[in-house]
């Protein structure tokens, strides 16, 4: 079955997409996060001050003890800080007295999940699946839920069961034409539990176009990496992975034209750790460009780019750079196999590839500029940290990023000097 993506994004994507290139290059700015008021708790949450945050949370609670945001954020904060007979004795009170709230009852899943007391916590995400579902408070909530339920089946060995939920939350929930990045989003993890890479990529590439800003698409689709690599006569040369100072992923980059071309993107960028033993933690980046001619059409492509040398990665580590201008870029060679030992592969900052439609080539992306996008690091760390204060420098790798990482350590977990 084709994964059906949502009707409005087909007819608006072309002239949102213009008008995000005709903005950028006439000097607009575009801001990524608006500052509102923030739940009790979400903003030390975000930080990491997670002591802080379950000081506000317990104040608020005692103030208002059926506030169910307040408990979902105080059971997460206890998760974060391994206090887990801590958030099952929360959870279970606050039940007690408000058994629909689905959230809570979602943390308290986790909270058996990460005890290892895997048949309480299939029981609780399929309740919190159908409360979330029936009480509608946050589109998308329910499927989070559901989609976890699958996760825990699959880990305990019940892979047809966990397959048949995949199967029929993706059938389910592709038919109600699903708009949200909230909802698109986790319809693309079940793809990728289905191994269905190529539609997976498409819904996260839905998902990015409804909300650009929606972190947990971003790093879904940068985890489709694996994707590339698991085609040996379509991937990237494993020697030159080795070699790599660091990667820069962008799933979607966007090329418009309309009388004169641009570039956008956003992605992740990541380094070896200071012992060339596994990937450090990413840095988010944006990607933008223009050319002039005459052009007319819009495309979507996924690039990944490797930084070859020192050089190349004091270029990344900046605020912003230009491929081609203050790095040497070129085309990579495609090939798992392929040994490039070429002077262009070898003398290059930095190649890059990208994937569109099912084709993976090697191209140039010459005038395009990378630059930090302090928005997305501060959605992260809970700070609006640079590149630099992030590659290689030792900062704690964010949970939402764990599998980025793995799947980069997996095809290459050390440097080859």
């Amino acid at each position: 079955m084709k994964v059906r993506i949502p009707k409005r994004f087909s007819t608006t994507y072309k002239f949102l997409g213009i008008a995000w290139v005709i903005c950028a290059i006439c000097g607009f700015t575009f801001v990524g996060h608006t500052q509102g008021n923030e739940p009790v708790g979400v903003v030390e949450l975000k930080k990491g001050e997670y002591e802080n945050a379950i000081r506000l949370l317990n104040a608020r609670l005692a103030t208002n003890p059926t506030d169910a945001v307040a408990q979902k954020n105080l059971l997460r904060a206890f998760l974060e800080t391994g206090r887990y007979a801590d958030a099952e004795s929360a959870a279970k009170k606050f039940l007690l007295k408000t058994p629909e709230a689905g959230g809570v009852r979602h943390e308290l899943g986790e909270v058996y999940a990460a005890t290892g007391r895997y048949p309480e916590a299939i029981s609780e995400f399929e309740r919190a699946a159908a409360d979330r579902e029936k009480a509608n408070d946050a589109p998308g909530d329910h499927l989070e839920s559901a989609l976890r339920l699958a996760e825990v089946l699959k880990l305990t060995g019940q892979e047809d069961r966990a397959k048949e939920i995949f199967a029929s939350f993706v059938r389910f929930y592709t038919d109600k034409d699903p708009e949200t990045a909230a909802e698109l989003t986790p319809i693309a993890k079940a793809l990728v539990h289905l191994e269905r890479y190529q539609d997976a990529n498409d819904m996260y590439r839905a998902a990015i176009e409804a909300d650009s800003n929606y972190l947990d698409a971003q790093l879904g689709a940068a985890e489709l990496f694996t994707e590339i690599m698991d085609t040996p006569d379509k991937s990237i040369p494993q020697d030159l992975l080795e070699r790599a100072h660091c990667a820069v992923l962008v799933p979607g980059l966007k090329k418009a034209a309309l009388g004169f071309g641009g570039k956008y993107g956003r992605g992740f960028a990541l380094c070896r750790a200071a012992n060339g033993q596994g990937w450090g933690p990413p840095a988010a980046l944006r990607v933008e460009g223009g050319s002039f001619g005459l052009q007319i059409g819009v495309s979507s492509s996924d690039v990944v780019m490797l930084v070859m040398n020192k050089r190349g990665m004091e270029k990344l580590s900046s605020s912003k750079f230009t491929l081609g201008a203050d790095a040497t870029a070129a085309a990579g060679p495609v090939g798992r196999n392929l040994t490039a030992q070429t002077d262009a592969y070898m003398s290059a900052e930095i190649l890059s590839w990208s994937r569109s439609k099912g084709a993976f080539v090697g191209i140039s992306l010459d005038g395009a500029t990378l630059r930090n996008d302090l928005d997305e690091n501060e959605v992260l760390y809970g700070q609006r940290w640079t590149s630099k204060q992030i590659l290689g420098s030792g900062a704690t790798m964010p949970a939402d990023a764990a599998k980025l990482v793995s799947s980069l350590n997996k095809y290459s977990p050390k440097e080859r000097k």
